[in-house]
């Protein structure tokens, strides 16, 4: 056993609440994590067969799970056209992620890549 202080006796309630707080966060970014690799291996399968140019992921309700999974899925797929998606399914609307991997209109891939990075930093 430790010892207690006053102080850590009179927050201990507050200390409680926020680290079921943090446990319940944790548990939503890990659910975003998972659905980042599911989606991750989707788009390979996709590709790989070769019949379509993208693919959009299951849909899931705003929160830290979804950005959690936006956040990856950008990462996972940096030079693709990643978009979120809208959809009216049920009372509440959910949310998915599309990727494309369709040829660039632009002659040169390296040109197209400047050109997204001048115009993010001049889109203020």
């Amino acid at each position: 056993m430790e010892p207690i202080t006053r102080v850590q006796l009179q927050n201990a309630h507050a200390a409680a609440i926020a680290e079921k707080k943090r446990i319940a966060h944790r548990e939503q970014e890990l659910k975003g994590q998972l659905a980042a690799e599911e989606f991750y291996k989707e788009v390979r399968r996709t590709a790989e067969f070769g019949a379509m140019t993208y693919a959009s992921s299951k849909s899931m309700p705003l929160g830290v799970a979804f950005d959690t999974m936006l956040f990856w899925t950008k990462e996972h797929f940096p030079d693709c056209d990643v978009v979120t998606e809208i959809r009216h399914m049920s009372n509440e609307p959910t949310y998915g992620v599309r990727v494309s991997w369709a040829p660039l209109p632009y002659a040169d891939a390296a040109t197209a890549l400047e050109e997204r990075r001048l115009q993010k930093e001049t889109s203020w």
